[in-house]
């Protein structure tokens, strides 16, 4: 594409890191073109602004080359004419049929948004946990650990985010559901708000999680925790953790174990300030009832 006014560089942006062009998907170089001279936009091993000057350019090898009548002719049968096979809807239908018989058939990969293991493994290993399914590449959830397939669009946006393409503003980590993504508290952060939950107070934080736990849990188990439907508030009685915060967070247990409805009692104002961090139930007291619900598969907690 010749240059030869400033409307011609509409659409087109310009990276000053390596000089070059971009235009939707294309990387464009400004280059004089070897036969008239004008600056045109250009791939990187162009030498011609058009066709026109690559047949005259004594030292082209596409010089006073032109398609014959006959070619021309054949062309306009093949793809004009509306009886054509070519244009036919069986035809279509089997180039739309990718079977095994098509040479670029990879196992349906393509038509159930997988992809290979050998493409993307070596790029991703560095960083995320991969293995090979019978070719697919197949990572693991951030937020559940569980193993699951990922699409093309989430393999390259995190490969972009690696990158450190600054188009991409988030953590664009691997998720296995929509559930996931809804329950991870760093879900779609941008850069800045990560550093500034990394840069916060961690017990801050962890407090903050086991309260989320705490209100969802006792809205669900009210009647398990409270049965008396005693008040809770301001010079009334309180919600307590039998195994305290203060306590889950030097032995690094999870939020939702300590924010569980069987760590919760109702203890009333002056004996909860009193106790303060100080725990009712040990930690194995704890781990034994919790172990005891979850093996007996109650939903009685909530993430």
């Amino acid at each position: 594409m010749k240059v030869k006014c400033w409307e011609d560089l509409e659409g087109f942006k310009y990276i000053k890191d390596k000089g070059t062009f971009r235009r939707g998907a294309h990387t464009y170089f400004m280059k004089n073109c070897k036969y008239c001279g004008y600056e045109f936009f250009g791939y990187k091993n162009s030498l011609y602004c058009n066709n026109i000057c690559s047949s005259k350019d004594d030292n082209s090898g596409m010089k006073n080359k032109k398609h014959s009548k006959n070619t021309i002719n054949k062309l306009k049968r093949k793809w004009l004419n509306k009886d054509s096979i070519y244009n036919s809807e069986a035809y279509r239908k089997k180039l739309k049929n990718k079977s095994e018989s098509n040479g670029n058939w990879k196992g349906g990969i393509t038509q159930k948004d997988y992809v290979l293991c050998n493409t993307y493994s070596n790029q991703l290993e560095l960083y995320e946990k991969t293995r090979n399914d019978n070719g697919v590449l197949e990572v693991v959830c951030i937020y559940c650990g569980k193993w699951y397939k990922p699409n093309r669009n989430e393999v390259s946006n995190r490969l972009q985010f690696l990158k450190s393409n600054k188009k991409y503003h988030g953590e664009f980590n691997f998720y296995c559901s929509d559930k996931c993504k809804s329950e991870c508290y760093i879900y779609k952060l941008s850069e800045r708000d990560l550093l500034s939950r990394i840069n916060k107070d961690s017990y801050s934080l962890y407090k903050s999680l086991v309260y989320k736990y705490t209100r969802k849990n006792y809205k669900r188990f009210q009647k398990i925790v409270n049965p008396n439907n005693l008040s809770i508030g301001r010079n009334k009685y309180h919600l307590d953790h039998k195994y305290s915060i203060l306590e889950g967070f030097n032995h690094c247990i999870l939020p939702h174990i300590v924010g569980s409805y069987v760590n919760l009692e109702i203890l009333g104002e002056k004996y909860n300030i009193n106790k303060g961090p100080k725990c009712s139930i040990s930690l194995k007291e704890l781990y034994k009832v919790y172990n005891i619900e979850a093996t007996n598969g109650n939903n009685w907690f909530q993430y």
